[in-house]
Formats: structure tokens, C-alpha cells, sequence
């Protein structure tokens, strides 16, 4: 399935608000399936375009008019799409009439809802469309739905994983280290479990005066603490001696000698894994080890990842049933995906019995206007050095559909320095070719795109607003 999955529930939406017209703050609605007789409401907001899904129950054939009282609930939800979703820009563009008509609706319960005849003929459209999409989706037997967070030191290929998990790019990957900034979810179909995948900001011990970090740092353990499962992600190529890749003081260029001394695999104190570690001992959360970055190991070096496997399960300690702390190890290759297919049928068979939170054909809940501000950062990341990158923040200002099928898409860059400001204008046609074209091979179609850069002096240590459109915690 293409990469444009994940727009496949946002496009359709996006057609029902130039449909519906509201303005840049309205909320509407769009029912996207129906399955064992539920239905999956997605709630969005222009601007910001936020997310969010809900169950209820709707009987098996779609009708206009709804007259039980077990389906109270379903009513005012529809109602609400015209009047009472607290959002005045939407009452206003129903007509007075039709909001009285509307309004003497919701106190009869028996009575049927008005719903305007364009818009039903296209909500009963796009709900044809989706069943369509999930028949072709056949599973019998029990559903199973979790959340999996991914932990990591900074460039452990966490984002990679993900990537390579979801099969299509949901989350930006660079060289750089403390790429991701905020966590990112993905979803997967295996058989009948649908697994959500939690990306999450690189941890490691941020300095005192690092704000921004210590607000990714809580991210990220916040991500893990109601999780079903936690992936702990090792590159192993870092871990065992002799590679020539970056690695830890002392390991960087050390011969491998056989047999390995075990010492020489622990995680040494005071690094990022070891404080990973430690934290997941103290909250007593179990996990699974995944050793990445295989392909990396060559030789004799190879041989090794059992030894490094069984010297990391015994130095991560009992939990208090008695059992290792690490439930499972990984080997595997995020990069190549080689090994990943005994994960994914470990997460099939382990993850919780429950509904699915999603249609089967969506790879994230991230908002496209988010997504793509996140593939400019990635080429900010790209192109830009030293400080200048962690200290961007990009905001998608506008995302519109034009006629003919191509999308206009305005940014604003956010930087901190009068002379980052400086270097991103130099550089700024090339980011503009870059991020485009990303955006082009991931919407498939084409991209108009619009960058501007403003100065916000020290956002990264002083301003909550900003800190609030990441949704990160500004008083970590």
C-alpha cells in the first residue's frame, strides 16, 4: 500500500471542509467505518489540525434518521457537527432557521436529525469508500490492540525502527543526534493485532540549563509509563569492540580478542544506556531488548551478540515476581529489517485482546500539517550545523488543496539568534527544494511551499507557548 496511507482519513476530511466550510478553528466530524457494529468518530480542528477517535455503537445499516434511545449519544454527536460542538464559526455558518430546527431536535428524542442532504451524500460516501478499504482487510478470530514505546539512547535508530515497523516514513531520521523532538506514533496491522508504536525523543542526562532536552527527556519516559510493551534499543555495534563506527571513550578502536571478556559488554556507568536501564529497574517496568544495527557486525564480531544478549539480560536484574527484567532480545537491523519478523510475531500473540483504535489502512495519527513541518526540520537537520538545527522550531501556517489536486503549504522557521536567522537565509531555496520535494514523494502530488524565518530570542528557554505547540513540558 503507498506511502500516502496516512493521509487516507485526513484527505477525505479535508474535502468535507470545503464542503462544510468552517472556519480555521472548526471542528467537524467524519465517520471513516464501521466494524462489528461500532463506528470510529474522528474528530479534527483546522488549525491547529488536531486528532482524536472514539467508539460508539451505531446499528447495522446507515440511516438518516435515528429514533432509539440506546443511540442518544450518536445524535448528539452528529448535532454537534452543526451546533453544539462549542464552536460559534460553526453555528454561524448554518442558517437560523435550520439551527431552530436543529436545536428543537435535541430535546425529542424520538425525532429525526437534520442533517444537511450534501454533506450526508458525501459522509455516506466516504463511509462506503472506507468499508470498501477495510473488506479487503479479512481477519477472523480475536482483535488485539497496544502501544509499543521505543526507548533509546540519542541514535540508537529508534526513528528507523519505526519506519521500517510501519513501512512507510512517519517520523524524520538524520545523522544528527536528538533528531526527534516530541514522540511520534505509528501503527501496523500484524494478522489481527494492531500495534501502535510510540517513537520517543532520544533520553539521555540533560544539563542543568537544557530545557529543551529535560522537556524531551520526560517526553519520552512519559510515553513509556502506560505502555503495554517497551522496547529498550541498543546499537550493538556500539557496545561490542572493534568496530570503527562512533562509539563510547575506550571501545572506539578496541581490538575484539576471543573469548570476550563479559566485562567489557556490560553497559558502563554514567552512559545513556545505563541510565536507561537503571530508570526502567527502578520503575520496575519490564521490557524487551532489541540489539540493533546487525548488519553493522562483521566477523568474529558477529558471533559475539549472544554473549552481549545474555551479559545485558543478567546485569538488567530480577523484577519482584521473580522473573528477568528483560522479557525478550531482539537482534535485528532496522535499517535492512532483517530480524524484525520475529518481533512483530511476538507483538501479535502478546499484546492485550481489545478493539482496534484505527482504521487498518492508517500508518499514524499525526496531523499532516504536523508531518510536514517535521520533513523541513529534516532538511534543516540535513543542511544545517552545529547549534542551528536544535535551535529551529517549524510551524505549518497554512495547508490548503487547490483545484487542481496540488497542495500550498506556508512555514514559518523559528530560530533563537540573529545569526542563525542569517544562516537559514542563505540556505533558504535549498531547504525549500529539499522539504518539497520530500513532501511531493510522500503526498504524491504536487507541492507549492512557502518558507519564511522569524526571530523568537531564547524560545528554547523561555517562552511556554512554544514549548505548548510541541507539546512538551516546559517545567520538566
Amino acid at each position: 500500500m503507498s506511502s500516502n496511507r496516512i493521509g487516507a482519513c485526513m484527505s477525505r476530511t479535508l474535502f468535507l471542509m470545503h464542503l462544510v466550510k468552517p472556519s480555521a478553528s472548526a471542528a467537524f466530524i467524519q465517520p471513516v467505518s464501521m466494524l462489528y457494529g461500532t463506528r470510529r468518530m474522528h474528530f479534527f480542528e483546522a488549525s491547529p489540525l488536531k486528532y482524536r477517535t472514539q467508539w460508539t455503537y451505531v446499528p447495522p445499516k446507515h440511516a438518516r434518521s435515528f429514533s432509539s434511545s440506546s443511540e442518544q449519544f450518536l445524535k448528539e454527536t452528529l448535532i454537534r457537527m452543526h451546533s453544539a460542538s462549542g464552536n460559534k464559526d460553526v453555528q454561524e455558518t448554518i442558517p437560523s432557521k435550520q439551527k431552530e430546527e436543529v436545536s428543537s431536535k435535541v430535546d425529542h428524542g424520538e425525532e429525526e436529525i437534520i442533517i444537511d442532504d450534501d454533506l450526508e451524500l458525501e459522509m455516506q460516501r466516504v463511509l462506503k469508500e472506507q468499508e470498501e478499504e477495510d473488506a479487503d482487510y479479512v481477519f477472523e478470530g480475536p482483535k488485539r490492540c497496544g502501544t509499543v514505546a521505543i526507548l533509546g539512547a540519542p541514535n540508537a535508530g529508534k526513528s528507523t525502527l519505526l519506519n521500517t515497523l510501519v513501512g512507510s516514513k512517519v517520523a524524520i531520521v538524520t545523522h544528527k543526534r536528538q533528531t526527534t523532538r516530541n514522540s511520534i506514533n505509528g501503527i501496523a496491522m500484524e494478522g489481527g493485532t494492531q500495534v501502535i508504536y510510540i517513537d520517543t525523543p532520544g533520553i539521555m542526562a540533560p544539563k542543568p540549563k537544557q530545557r529543551l532536552n529535560k522537556a524531551m527527556v520526560k517526553s519520552a519516559w512519559n510515553s513509556a509509563r502506560d505502555a503495554d510493551e517497551i522496547f529498550f534499543l541498543i546499537d550493538a555495534d556500539k557496545i561490542i569492540p572493534g568496530g570503527t563506527g562512533p562509539g563510547r571513550i575506550g571501545r572506539k578502536s578496541a581490538p575484539l580478542t576471543l573469548p570476550v571478556d563479559p566485562e567489557r559488554l556490560k553497559l558502563r556507568p554514567g552512559t545513556n544506556e545505563e541510565l536507561i536501564m537503571s530508570r526502567l529497574t527502578e520503575r520496575r517496568q519490564r521490557y524487551s531488548l532489541i540489539l540493533n544495527k546487525v548488519d553493522e557486525l562483521e566477523g568474529d564480531r558477529r558471533g559475539v551478540l549472544l554473549q552481549l544478549a545474555e551479559t545485558l539480560r543478567l546485569s538488567a536484574g530480577l523484577h519482584d515476581n521473580g522473573e528477568s527484567m528483560v522479557k525478550k532480545v531482539f537482534a535485528v537491523s532496522a535499517k535492512t529489517g532483517r530480524g524484525l519478523d520475529s518481533l512483530k510475531a511476538y507483538l501479535k500473540d502478546s499484546l492485550p485482546l481489545g478493539p482496534w483504535l484505527y482504521p487498518v489502512d492508517q500508518i499514524s495519527n499525526i496531523p499532516m500539517r504536523n508531518l510536514v513541518a517535521e520533513f523541513t526540520r529534516e532538511s534543516i537537520f540535513l543542511r544545517a550545523h552545529e547549534e542551528v538545527p536544535y535551535a529551529c522550531y517549524v510551524e505549518t501556517e497554512s495547508y490548503e488543496t487547490q483545484a487542481n489536486g496540488s497542495i500550498r503549504i506556508e512555514q514559518t522557521i523559528y530560530v533563537e539568534t540573529e545569526g542563525q536567522k542569517k544562516i537559514l537565509i542563505g540556505m533558504i531555496k535549498d531547504l525549500s527544494t529539499r522539504s518539497r520535494l520530500e513532501m511531493m514523494k510522500f503526498l504524491e502530488c504536487t507541492v507549492h511551499l512557502f518558507l519564511k524565518i522569524k526571530l523568537k530570542k531564547g524560545w528554547t528557554d523561555n517562552n511556554q507557548a512554544m514549548y505548548d505547540r510541541l507539546g512538551l513540558d516546559f517545567n520538566a
